[in-house]
C-alpha cells in the first residue's frame, strides 16, 4: 500500500514501490478546483468535502456476528429495533434476525437508548448525545455537558437523560438544557429515569448508598424515602414503580416510599422494563427474570452465562442483548434462541497459506481451531488436543500448531490435524518457518528445531526468560522475550544473544521489507535490519498499550494489540514511523496474518476482524485549505496504475509520476474535474 505524486501529461503511468520514511502523494496546488474521482470504487464531490477511507481504516466483524462488542441498551420505534453499546457501537434491524452495524459518529461507548415521537435518541460517555428518524443514520445533538450520560427515557413528551456528577437534562427532541438539583444532585451518580401517574423518579447512588430523587413536574426534585442498596435500573407498570439492582427488587406506588421485595438471587440486575402487562429484568449470567406484579418473580433460562444489559419487544419477539455482542430472541420472553453469538473464547494467533487462513486459540474452549479460505466464513475444526494453543505458522506445505504444555500438531490443509509426540513440558507460545526448518519457543527459554515438524529436538537458546515469538528473515532466526531478550541463529542450532533497547517484555515478532520488527508491552516497538542491533520506534499513541503481534504484507507492517481500553491496530511502510488505525473492537487483538490481499487479525471472546482488500487501488481526497489538495493512490506493491482527469467525463488525459508537484489547466467554468483509476496488466 503506497502514495504516490502526479503531474497531468500524456501517456502517464505509476507503479507503486515500497519506498521507506516519506510518503508521495498527489498535490493540487491551485486551490480553485474542485475535484471529483472515479475509480469504480469511490465518488468524491466538492472542495475537500470528501475523504476515502484505505483498505486498513475499514476492518470488518468476522466473528461473532453481526459483531462482538457489549451492547448496553435497545429500543424498539417504527419497525425498526436498535441496540447500542460499547465504542459507539449502534445496530439496527427490523426482525431481531437480520442486523446491520450502523455508523454512530463516535468511539464513545453508548450506555442507553429511548424512543419516542418518532426519534431514537442515544446517550453515553463525555455527555455524548445521538439521534436518529431511522435506526440508520445518527445525528450529533449538544448535551450542554461533558459528565458521563447513563440513562434516556422518553415521559411525557419529551425525552430526559440523567448521568454521573449530578446530571439530569431535558430535551424536546433536538435541544438539551439541564436541570438544576441544587444540593439534591451534589455527588449523586444517576443510572436511570422512568416516569408514571405523575410523577418523575431518578434512581443511582449517593456516596456509597442507593439514591432516589422525585418529581412531580421534572423541575423540582426532592429525595425520596429510600437508604437501601443503589438501583441500576427503573420501570413503571400497573400503577407500580419497579427498581432493579444487586440481588435486588424494590418496588412503590408513589416514587416517594420504597419497599424492598425478593427476587431470589444474588445476581447483579441491570435494567428492568414493563411490555404488555410484565416487568421483565435481566443481568449478571444471563439471567432473565419476569413478574406481573414486581413481587413475584420468575427465573427464565436464557442459555448463556454473559451478562445480559438491555431487553424489550420488538413486533411480536422479545429481544435481549448483552456482553459480547449477545443478541437473544423469543416470542414469549420463556424460551429464548441465540442469534448468531460465538462462543469461542479467546483466539490467539492466525496463519495464511495454501489459500486458506488458520485461527488458533483454547482459553475458554481448549484446542480451538478455525479455518476460512477469504477470511469472511469461518468454520470450526476437530482438535485431537484439549490444551490451549498459542501459536500457528505454515512451511513446507503444511500448518504447524504449538500450545502448552509441549503441544504440537500438524496439517497439510487447516482441517484434519495430527498430534506430535513431545517430551516438552513447557508451553510453547511462538513458530516460525525458513530456511527448509521449523523453530519452536516458548517457556523458560525452550527452543525446538525440526526439518519436517514431525521430529523435533530441543537447542539451547542461552536465555531462562520465556520466548514469546520467533522470525525468519535474511538468513536468520531471530526470537524475543521479556526483558528485552532477543536471541539469534544463521542455522536454529546455535544461538547467540542480541542486546534490546530497554527491559520491556517482548511479544511478537516479524519480518518483511529487509526489516524485523518486534513489539511488546508499555507502547514497545523495536526495528533492526540484521536482527543484532535494535532501534525503539514512537507511535505517538498518546496512549498506554500492549503489542501482542505483527506482520507484514503488501509491503506493510501490521501490529496489533490493546490501548488501556480499545484495541490497537498500527501500521507501517518501513518498520520506523507509525500510524494508528481506528478498529472496530474494545477487544484485545492477540494475531495478525496476511493472504489474499487482506489482512485477518484475531483475539479475546472469539474476535475476528478483517481488513479491507489492500490490492484494490483507491483514490483519497483530503483538503489542505489554501494550499489545495492532496490525493492519495492506495494499492498493492509492484502493481502498475494509471490515472486519467476529465471536466466532462468524455475526454480523459493521463498524468504521470513526478517528484513534486502537478498543475492541472481550469478547462471550465465550473472549476470542477473528474479522476479515474484503472489497473496495468503486470
Amino acid at each position: 500500500m503506497m502514495l504516490n505524486t502526479f503531474r497531468r501529461r500524456r501517456a502517464a503511468r505509476a507503479k507503486i514501490v515500497p519506498t521507506k520514511g516519506n510518503l508521495k502523494s498527489i498535490r493540487r496546488m491551485n486551490s480553485g478546483f474542485s475535484l471529483s474521482i472515479l475509480a469504480g470504487l469511490l465518488f468524491l464531490w466538492g472542495q475537500g468535502r470528501g475523504a476515502a477511507a484505505g483498505a486498513l481504516d475499514i476492518w470488518q466483524w468476522r466473528n461473532p456476528l453481526p459483531q462482538g462488542n457489549t451492547l448496553r441498551s435497545i429500543a424498539f420505534g417504527n419497525g425498526t429495533v436498535v441496540a447500542v453499546g460499547e465504542h459507539g457501537t449502534v445496530l439496527s434491524s427490523t426482525n431481531g434476525d437480520a442486523w446491520a452495524i450502523r455508523e454512530s459518529g463516535t468511539k464513545v461507548h453508548l450506555a442507553k437508548i429511548a424512543f419516542g415521537n418518532g426519534l431514537f435518541v442515544a446517550v453515553g460517555g463525555s455527555g455524548i448525545v445521538r439521534a436518529s428518524r431511522d435506526g440508520s443514520t445518527w445525528e450529533v445533538q449538544n448535551s450542554t455537558t461533558t459528565n458521563d450520560l447513563t440513562s434516556v427515557a422518553y415521559v411525557n413528551g419529551d425525552f430526559l437523560a440523567v448521568g454521573r456528577r449530578g446530571t439530569l437534562l431535558h430535551s424536546t427532541g433536538a435541544n438539551w438544557t439541564p436541570i438544576d438539583l441544587g444540593t439534591n444532585g451534589l455527588y449523586a451518580g444517576f443510572r436511570d429515569i422512568a416516569s408514571g401517574n405523575g410523577r418523575f423518579v431518578a434512581v443511582g447512588s449517593k456516596y456509597d448508598p442507593g439514591y432516589i430523587l422525585t418529581s412531580a413536574d421534572g423541575t423540582d426534585w426532592t429525595p425520596a424515602n429510600y437508604s437501601g442498596y443503589p438501583v441500576n435500573g427503573i420501570a413503571f407498570g400497573n400503577d407500580l414503580f419497579v427498581g432493579v439492582g444487586y440481588g435486588l427488587v424494590v418496588t412503590s406506588t408513589n416514587g416517594i416510599d420504597w419497599s424492598e421485595r425478593s427476587i431470589g438471587t444474588n445476581l447483579n440486575l441491570a435494567t428492568v422494563t414493563f411490555i404488555q402487562g410484565r416487568f421483565l429484568a435481566v443481568g449478571d449470567r444471563g439471567s432473565i427474570f419476569t413478574s406481573t406484579n414486581g413481587v413475584q418473580w420468575a427465573k427464565q433460562v436464557s442459555g448463556v452465562v454473559e451478562p445480559l444489559n438491555g431487553i424489550t419487544r420488538a413486533g411480536e419477539r422479545f429481544i435481549a442483548v448483552g456482553a459480547k455482542g449477545i443478541i437473544l430472541t423469543s416470542p414469549e420472553a420463556v424460551t429464548w434462541t441465540n442469534r448468531g453469538w460465538s462462543t469461542l473464547g479467546t483466539l490467539t494467533d492466525v496463519a495464511y497459506g495454501n489459500g486458506t487462513f488458520v485461527a488458533v486459540g483454547g482459553y475458554q474452549n481448549p484446542g480451538t481451531i478455525l479455518t476460512s479460505t477469504d477470511g469472511t466464513s469461518w468454520a470450526r475444526q476437530n482438535s485431537p488436543t484439549t490444551n490451549v494453543l498459542n501459536a500457528v505458522a505454515f512451511g513446507k506445505n503444511q500448518f504447524v500448531a504449538i500450545g502448552g504444555p509441549g503441544t504440537i500438531l500438524t496439517s497439510t490443509d487447516g482441517a484434519t490435524w495430527s498430534p506430535v509426540t513431545s517430551t516438552i513440558a513447557d508451553g510453547l507460545y511462538g513458530i516460525a518457518y525458513g530456511d527448509g526448518k521449523y523453530v519452536a519457543v516458548g517457556g523458560g527459554g525452550v527452543l525446538l528445531t525440526s526439518s519436517d515438524a514431525a521430529a523435533w529436538e530441543k537447542r539451547v537458546s542461552g536465555t531462562a526468560y520465556t520466548l514469546s515469538g520467533v522470525a525468519y528473515g535474511k538468513g536468520r532466526f531471530v526470537a524475543v522475550a521479556s526483558g528485552d531478550n532477543i536471541v539469534t541463529s544463521s542455522d536454529g542450532v546455535s544461538w547467540t544473544r542480541s542486546p534490546g533497547e530497554g527491559t520491556s517484555t517482548l511479544y511478537g515478532i516479524g519480518y518483511g521489507g529487509g526489516v524485523f520488527v518486534t513489539v511488546g508491552a508499555v507502547n514497545t516497538i523495536l526495528s533492526s535490519v540484521d536482527g543484532n542491533t535494535w532501534f525503539r520506534r514512537e507511535a505517538l499513541l498518546g496512549q498506554y498499550a500492549n503489542f501482542t503481534a505483527v506482520t507484514y504484507g503488501n509491503g506493510t507492517f501490521v501490529a496489533v494489540g490493546q490501548f488501556s481500553n480499545p484495541s490497537a491496530i498500527l501500521v507501517s511502510l518501513d518498520g520506523v514511523t507509525w500510524r494508528v488505525k481506528a478498529s472496530e473492537t474494545e477487544n484485545s487483538l492477540n494475531g495478525i496474518a496476511y493472504g489474499a490481499g487482506r489482512f485477518v487479525a484475531v483475539g479475546a471472546d472469539g474476535t475476528i476482524l478483517q481488513s479491507g482488500d489492500v490490492s484494490t487501488p483507491t483514490l483519497a481526497l483530503r483538503s489542505e485549505g489554501t494550499n489545495g489538495f492532496v490525493i492519495t493512490l492506495e494499492g498493492e506493491v509492484g502493481r502498475g496504475y494509471r490515472i486519467q482527469s476529465a471536466t466532462d467525463l468524455v475526454h480523459w488525459e493521463d498524468w504521470v509520476l513526478d517528484s513534486e508537484t502537478f498543475s492541472a489547466r481550469r478547462s471550465d467554468s465550473s472549476g470542477e474535474f473528474f479522476l479515474r483509476l484503472g489497473k496495468l496488466k503486470r
